[in-house]
């Protein structure tokens, strides 16, 4: 294929990303709208939106084709990385199936900046419980442990159970429901 074949699809492509609208044809969407005020007969109303809304839509699937088949060989040849097209706004998707390596977040992957708690043993969390000496949530002993808060909530109802902490009542912080206090028994 030749060169400039293969940059009008890269071309394209990118103008679809960036501005949708710039590759619609506007001569034939003032034809179908004057068409549509001019019409009385409700179908061909109909029949005319439809069109005017066809005609409005880009459809960037054979656009997308279209790259996907010859951004890697144009690429290739003016020097041109997978990283320099995802910073143009290609997703990650399409590059790999155009046939560039892509680093970073692994496919269906979401980035993320939340990481997990650390492990914290069950017998660290009932020793922290053990030392406190006022009212506490499960979320004070996860904050405090720096356990996981179903970790926490665990190893309290486990307290509970062996008759070692009590209810104490509820705390309000903040919207939502109140939590639940607990004390030693």
């Amino acid at each position: 294929m030749a060169t400039q074949d293969r940059e009008t699809a890269v071309r394209d492509y990118l103008t679809a990303l960036k501005e949708p609208a710039g590759l619609r044809d506007e001569q034939a969407i003032k034809r179908l709208e004057s068409k549509l005020d001019k019409a009385t007969d409700p179908v061909e109303r109909l029949e005319l939106r439809q069109r005017l809304l066809d005609a409005q839509r880009v459809d960037t699937s054979e656009l997308e084709a279209a790259f996907v088949k010859h951004a890697k060989a144009w690429a290739d040849k003016h020097g041109v990385t997978g990283q320099a097209l995802r910073d143009e706004g290609v997703p990650p998707k399409v590059l790999r199936a155009a046939g560039f390596t892509v680093r970073g977040a692994a496919r269906g992957a979401k980035k993320t900046t939340k990481r997990r708690a650390p492990r914290v043993s069950a017998e660290q969390i009932r020793n922290k419980i053990k030392a406190k000496r006022a009212e506490f949530t499960v979320a004070d002993i996860a904050n405090d442990t720096g356990a996981a808060v179903a970790t926490a909530r665990k190893v309290i109802g486990d307290m509970l159970q062996a008759g070692e902490l009590q209810e104490a009542g509820e705390r309000q912080e903040g919207r939502g429901r109140a939590a639940k206090t607990y004390q030693k028994a």
